[in-house]
């Protein structure tokens, strides 16, 4: 059934948490003493509060994922990995479609820190993930053999990597603080700017192969 924490103490974990596919729901701060993976499978995993992941890679899986505890209430200093449990979509920004979805409320609760990055999705899981403007306070990484659809003006604190084929699906902007890489192709009948930081700008796959973009503008130091 479903996993339900309500007391009104701390928690804190030193081993992973299953509740297969049963929500799992949790009402007051929660601190990671080791690596911890969450796994609430097709269900949904709630953050009511904080989440201190330390210096600990956390992974969440789930097919639902709400982050309620407000600005920088997610914090850490590894790495923190989310994806679906099953290959459904990912929807990241107000407005964008998914079956996994985070606002842009939930991406504010992720607090700079994570040195390792947050990566969004799995290599393996072929879920489209659609990318509406935002800024990200961490080094990001959105993974998927399927579409990575993005649109408008996407900023990021440290690099942005793309392991996938980008759809552009509105005029784009991508600057992160250091440097961008999209590992596979472009495509999309719109403009796209990279503007990179500090470091440079990779495209390792064919761009407008499949469909021509209207422009494209590369920046960088």
């Amino acid at each position: 059934g479903t996993f339900t924490q309500n007391g009104t103490g701390a928690v804190s974990l030193s081993a992973s948490v299953t509740a297969v596919d049963n929500d799992m729901i949790f009402a007051t701060d929660v601190t990671c003493l080791t690596p911890v993976t969450f796994w609430a499978r097709t269900a949904s995993i709630t953050f009511s509060a904080g989440l201190d992941c330390g210096a600990n890679q956390v992974v969440l899986n789930a097919d639902a994922m709400n982050c309620n505890g407000g600005v920088d209430s997610v914090q850490g200093t590894s790495q923190l990995v989310i994806y679906p449990h099953s290959q459904g979509s990912i929807g990241i920004g107000d407005g964008a479609p998914g079956d996994l979805q985070f606002t842009t409320a939930d991406i504010a609760a992720m607090k700079a820190g994570f040195t390792g990055g947050v990566i969004f999705g799995q290599s393996r899981l072929a879920s489209t993930i659609t990318i509406e403007p935002l800024t990200f306070k961490n080094s990001t990484n959105f993974r998927s053999t399927g579409e990575i659809n993005v649109n408008g003006a996407i900023v990021g604190d440290g690099f942005l990597s793309f392991t996938g084929p980008v759809v552009l699906s509105g005029d784009t902007t991508i600057t992160p603080a250091i440097y961008v890489t999209c590992t596979s192709t472009i495509n999309g009948a719109y403009d796209l700017t990279l503007s990179s930081g500090s470091g440079s700008t990779q495209v390792l796959g064919a761009i407008g192969g499949t469909t021509a973009l209207n422009s494209l503008t590369i920046d960088g130091t």
